[in-house]
């Protein structure tokens, strides 16, 4: 007897579940390793630097009980690293799918990367909008993307980098989740409206920007844009 490892129900002879979950594919899994292997650097680093200088501030002589200074500093900062790994972990397993679109399409414009780019999107609009900027750009994304980093750079100099701050999610209603089942031609099991502070930031400026995503969870795809995301006006 087989269960299904996704809703635990006891699977049909065929094997395959009516659920309609899917594995998170490996690709996905390596990439959120990754990122959680990133902060994690960005934590321990941040907090060794704290110990060091808290240790070599350090020249008070022994507290009451008999314990070192330079020991509650270190004993601190490794147990602060310990709890910010079990965090990271535990959002990247639990937690934020519907973030992972948003994040990913602003850093694939950053490092103009097609493949993460068209990504973001459901399988048929991806094809069509890779038939677009193949007919319009000669299969040169980097030309559509520096189109717009361009002239972002006009107003906010080189060397343009996104950040991603999630302010808030409204979960979408039946009737328009079937809008979008009905012109993108996929199944939807939930859908949410994302709103975003994004900073963007260059050598002579920075801004923040009030923005907009539309993600919904396709069937057999997993979290996606259900259009390119906006600018809150």
């Amino acid at each position: 007897m087989a269960f299904c490892k996704n809703c635990g129900k006891e699977l049909p002879e065929n094997g395959v579940c009516e659920c309609g979950a899917v594995a998170t594919p490996i690709e996905e899994v390596k990439e959120e390793i990754k990122e959680v292997k990133e902060e994690v650097a960005q934590a321990v680093e941040t907090v060794t630097e704290n110990v060091a200088e808290a240790v070599s501030a350090n020249n008070a002589p022994a507290t009451s009980g008999g314990t070192d200074v330079k020991m509650l500093a270190i004993i601190g900062g490794a147990a602060v690293v310990g709890l910010i790994i079990i965090i990271a972990l535990f959002s990247a397993i639990f937690g934020g799918g519907y973030k992972k679109p948003v994040e990913k399409y602003f850093k694939a414009l950053q490092k103009a990367d097609m493949d993460k780019y068209l990504e973001c999107f459901c399988d048929d609009v991806a094809e069509e909008y890779e038939e677009i900027i193949d007919d319009r750009y000669d299969d040169e994304f980097e030309d559509y993307i520096e189109g717009m980093i361009d002239a972002l750079e006009d107003d906010y100099g080189k060397n343009i980098k996104f950040k991603v701050k999630f302010e808030e999610k409204d979960e979408m209603k039946n009737r328009d989740i079937k809008d979008y089942e009905d012109t993108l031609d996929v199944d939807i099991s939930k859908g949410y409206e994302v709103k975003f502070t994004l900073t963007v930031k260059g050598k002579k400026d920075k801004d923040e920007l009030d923005f907009v995503a539309l993600v919904g969870k396709v069937d057999g795809e997993g979290w996606k844009l259900l259009e390119t995301p906006y600018e809150d006006d």
